[in-house]
């Protein structure tokens, strides 16, 4: 068989193996004025009133499970269904060649962030634990276990907040870890799709809807917003809104 063919069939059989994606990050700022979106196979950027030109999109790589754009000039993106993280310019120009995750040997990874020490933290689905990959993404450099109370739900979403890991799981918990993997927060939320973390608030979104709660108390409710397009929610102007394929668009705060 000729060699582009067996590769094709090889990432056939990825996409049909993986199939069960789960749930991360949709929507990234960049703090340059743009918003990085997943859309079907490509990334694509858009600012707060206009879809803009660049778009990434590697076919091989199948669709994109989560982007990253705290850095502006080296955008994170991973594929679960290739197990793949492919590292792109503000203007959507792939810079290498994407790292391909099964050299490291270490499961698979369901989730992906970016790490403030350097290098990117990644979920090993049904092992309970998050490496972290160095700045170079050559090699191991760190693995947190989860406590073993959560070693039955798997996890959703990791995502990185003031030098602290927060790793939401199916159940809806979410537990935080400091950077030297030390348990510091646990929160217990209904069972959620995704949340998202802005100055010392958790927003947890679910069926449409997300509820806003403070982030030194879990039990406080601050806020009920009804939100359509909830999976793509972001803050714009220090407000809640989601994008819906076309635009942002503030979501509705309940009395």
């Amino acid at each position: 068989m000729h060699r582009s063919i067996r590769y094709l069939v090889f990432y056939a059989l990825l996409l049909f193996c993986f199939s069960g994606t789960l749930f991360s990050q949709k929507v990234s700022y960049d703090n340059l004025g743009k918003y990085w979106l997943i859309e079907d196979n490509r990334i694509v950027c858009v600012s707060e009133s206009d879809r803009l030109k660049p778009t990434f999109s590697r076919i091989v790589l199948g669709n994109p499970t989560s982007v990253d754009a705290s850095d502006p000039f080296k955008i994170l993106v991973f594929y679960q269904n290739t197990q793949t993280v492919a590292i792109i310019s503000n203007d959507a120009v792939l810079i290498g060649k994407p790292v391909e995750l099964f050299q490291f040997n270490i499961g698979e990874a369901s989730c992906s962030t970016r790490s403030s020490l350097g290098g990117i933290w990644l979920a090993i689905q049904g092992a309970q634990k998050i490496i972290r990959l160095d700045k170079h993404l050559k090699q191991t450099e760190q693995t947190i276990k989860l406590p073993s109370r959560y070693a039955k739900f798997a996890v959703i979403q990791i995502t990185e907040y003031n030098g602290e890991l927060y790793v939401g799981l199916e159940d809806g918990s979410v537990v935080a870890f400091d950077t030297y993997g030390a348990l510091v927060h646990e929160y217990t939320y209904e069972p959620f799709s995704n949340f998202l973390i802005d100055k010392n608030r958790v927003f947890i979104a679910k069926k449409g809807e997300v509820f806003e709660y403070s982030l030194f108390n879990s039990q406080e409710l601050l806020a009920k917003y009804k939100c359509d397009c909830a999976d793509y929610i972001t803050i714009t102007h220090s407000l809640l809104a989601c994008y819906d394929g076309q635009q942002f668009n503030f979501c509705e705060k309940f009395n």
